[in-house]
């Protein structure tokens, strides 16, 4: 058995995609919706799933998404569950999950880059980066207690840990549909920032300047290349997966300090 966990806000474009991939080796898939008001919830309980809402109407807490992602699985019998954003796209397949030996998948973080959106398949769309931060551990047996850290990048897991040999794919597809698309929803996010949040620098790159998003995005989007042509062979996954731990952490600095700069800014 394999159960989906996916958290999300407001992703009426996109969440039938998300629910269509799962359901291909998902026994069942649970959305956490955090109070959408744009037919998200609806649309997921209309295609099988159980939804539940978590957090707060309005707000967006890093608390509340780290109570859901540390805790929804608890109780699960499956032999994997998958814990993600909805914007998070595991390549797998049930042969695979169903054969494997180990009690958890490191996976290979790719992020996406595109002005187009996906019209039938999240993954008609692969152009994109190979991104040590993405390589996240959503895909575990439920014994293990994951206990991930805040934006979920980074974990201390507990319990009899024995990765699978063959890493996984996990696609990120937050940056597609253009800058415009990615703007517009970031200016949004920054209205929901909880107090939180707020006073911690959590989620505070939703407040970055126009200017320097669409110079970070559009040279990400320059360097990017299609996953096919990318070369994982001298790739160490495990390094990578310990580079990633740390980077996890030295990001999340980082933003707390360009957070703190650009407020010490607008006060002066």
């Amino acid at each position: 058995m394999i159960e989906a966990f996916i958290i999300a806000w407001n992703e009426i474009e996109t969440i039938h995609l998300t629910i269509q991939h799962y359901q291909k080796f998902c026994d069942k898939i649970t959305i956490y919706d955090n109070f959408s008001d744009d037919g998200t919830y609806e649309k997921s309980h209309d295609m099988g799933c159980e939804v539940r809402q978590f957090g707060r109407r309005g707000e967006l807490d890093d608390r509340a998404y780290l109570e859901v992602k540390n805790n929804c699985y608890r109780s699960s019998k499956a032999k994997f569950v998958i814990v993600c954003d909805s914007d998070e796209i595991l390549d797998t397949d049930r042969e695979t999950l169903e054969q494997s030996n180990g009690t958890y998948f490191n996976t290979i973080g790719w992020d996406i880059f595109s002005n187009d959106m996906p019209v039938n398949d999240f993954l008609e769309i692969q152009r994109g980066q190979f991104t040590p931060n993405y390589c996240k551990k959503v895909i575990f047996n439920p014994k293990i207690r994951i206990n991930y850290k805040y934006g979920c990048h980074v974990c201390t897991p507990v319990g009899v840990l024995q990765a699978d040999s063959k890493p996984l794919t996990l696609f990120h597809y937050s940056n597609i549909g253009g800058f415009k698309r990615l703007s517009d929803r970031h200016a949004v996010y920054r209205t929901r920032l909880s107090r939180n949040n707020r006073q911690y620098g959590l989620g505070c790159h939703y407040s970055f300047s126009e200017e320097q998003r669409k110079r970070e995005r559009d040279a990400k989007y320059d360097a990017s290349i299609e996953y096919s042509d990318f070369n994982l062979e001298g790739v160490d996954i495990i390094r990578v997966h310990d580079v990633a731990e740390h980077r996890g952490v030295v990001d999340f600095i980082s933003h707390v300090r360009q957070w703190r700069a650009y407020h010490e800014k607008v006060r002066v």
